[in-house]
């Protein structure tokens, strides 16, 4: 194919599905008349002719296979399969068969939570730890379908490797008569889509939301993972603030064959193209790096500050040609102007069509953002603390994840409640009178929970007492704060 329809199969068939849904019922040469290069890639056109099929069933049409043989005679073969198959399903699987849980071995399955283009999310129980957990299985219908059961198999593979606070932990992969299925970490809160759909975010508070999500990234890719589909909708917040990166489903795993990397067909190109770099949608997958999750980062940063993505031109196909084109998103400062300079340059140098001209790694990124968070301009409001010094002054700060405050730690021993004795007063009904102390020793950090009600956690896990370091993510009464220790 060539670079400009060089496309994701997965999002012409959400384009198929879209346009069908308002009523506009494009047939499946329309594709290939828009895109002549379609009309040699067999698997890309029986997927769309399958999903064709679907939809006129759907409006109570009863389409033929003989009508698709004539029209794609070239593929009377595969079609008549086609046929075979989707009849046998109709024959042997009951409308309702996704009504009932299926049975996952050692797990009770309580309720559904989520439900995507591939699979399904239930809540269920541990029966052994009787803790509750995520179970994620592939929808009965897709099970046979070209691709969607290795997808699946691919993120059970790369997810259950990963071992990091900020990703959604797999616990286990297995097999049932529904399927294959993964045992993932619960986490009940919204995602970060969710969040820049109620409103944008503010300033400091966006840079703190993409620290930990760059860092479980540059971790991914030190384990040989790319992730290929971070978006908002994939960054699952815990307890309120604490983000997860989700869905592994689209991951490459690098791997040396014959000198190159191995990993997706070429001319095959997975991910949303909102958020996806250019190379992505390109039609050389060794192209695809870890330069590309740092092009995605980027677009989420840019999500955060401005509220929308740097690329939406309303459906898949246009959006995914701007992505590919040699023009810039809208610079963020002509959206928001209270931006600063500095963090605008981060973002776009993120999103540069070129990757030999973004950061080369996350940790880059991660270190630039650093940086920026702790430029002294940065340091306003620290009216809640007793005795407050310029933050540039202080070895220890909080930053909260909900205003974007930076609050400087001054004292080798402070105390954190809601009472006014308190060196760092935080209001709330759940936050204790002296919640939880943090002192200062032979140049460690650490952090004590004072018998609180509510506890403190320290990256999402209740501790007693934990040593603090750079970034970490402490919870207090829903309230979170990212601790920036200086060097």
């Amino acid at each position: 194919m060539s670079e400009s329809t060089s496309l994701a199969i997965a999002g012409l068939l959400d384009d198929q599905r879209e346009c069908w849904a308002r009523g506009d019922c494009v047939r499946v040469e329309a594709y290939v008349q828009r895109l002549p290069d379609l009309q040699a890639d067999s698997d890309g056109l029986l997927d769309l002719i399958y999903n064709e099929v679907f939809l006129r069933e759907c409006k109570g049409e009863k389409p033929s296979r003989e009508e698709y043989q004539r029209r794609f005679p070239h593929l009377a073969v595969p079609i008549g399969v086609q046929f075979d198959v989707h009849e046998a399903i109709d024959a042997g699987v009951p409308p309702d068969v996704e009504s009932a849980p299926p049975t996952i071995p050692g797990h009770e399955l309580l309720e559904e939570i989520g439900r995507g283009g591939m699979g399904r999310v239930y809540r269920a129980r541990n029966q052994e730890h009787n803790g509750l957990v995520a179970v994620k299985l592939v929808h009965a219908g897709h099970l046979g379908k070209r691709g969607v059961r290795k997808r699946f198999v691919a993120e059970a593979q790369a997810a259950a490797t990963l071992d990091h606070p900020h990703i959604v932990k797999v616990f286990e992969v297995g097999e049932c008569a529904a399927g294959p299925y993964l045992v993932m970490e619960l986490i009940d809160g919204a995602s970060l889509d969710d969040v820049i759909q109620q409103s944008t975010q503010e300033i400091l508070c966006a840079v703190h939301w993409l620290i930990p999500i760059a860092e479980a990234v540059h971790y991914a890719h030190g384990k040989g993972i790319i992730h290929r589909d971070l978006k908002p909708a994939n960054i699952l917040l815990q307890q309120s603030a604490i983000p997860k990166i989700a869905d592994f489903g689209m991951a490459k795993i690098l791997r040396k064959v014959g000198g190159g990397i191995s990993s997706t067909k070429k001319g095959t190109v997975l991910g949303t193209p909102s958020y996806m770099p250019p190379e992505q949608a390109g039609t050389d997958p060794a192209e695809v790096g870890p330069h590309s999750d740092v092009y995605s980062l980027g677009a989420i940063l840019y999500a955060l500050l401005t509220g929308r993505p740097p690329f939406d031109e309303g459906n898949f196909l246009a959006t995914l040609l701007k992505v590919r084109s040699a023009e810039p998103p809208v610079a963020v400062r002509s959206l928001r102007p209270e931006v600063p300079v500095q963090l605008e340059k981060i973002c776009h140098k993120c999103l540069n069509k070129h990757p030999a001209e973004r950061f080369q790694s996350a940790h880059d990124l991660v270190e630039a953002l650093r940086l920026f968070a702790r430029m002294p301009d940065r340091a306003a409001g620290a009216a809640h603390v007793a005795n407050p010094t310029a933050a540039s002054d202080a070895a220890l700060c909080f930053v909260s994840l909900k205003t974007g405050q930076l609050i400087p730690l001054v004292k080798p021993e402070m105390v954190v409640g809601r009472s006014q004795d308190c060196d760092l007063v935080i209001n709330g009904p759940d936050v204790s009178r002296w919640h939880c102390r943090i002192s200062r020793t032979e140049g460690q950090v650490f952090l004590a929970d004072l018998d609180s009600t509510r506890g403190t956690c320290v990256n999402g896990t209740r501790v007693k007492r934990a040593r603090l370091h750079d970034g970490d993510l402490i919870e207090i009464a829903g309230q979170v704060f990212r601790v920036l220790v200086s060097s």
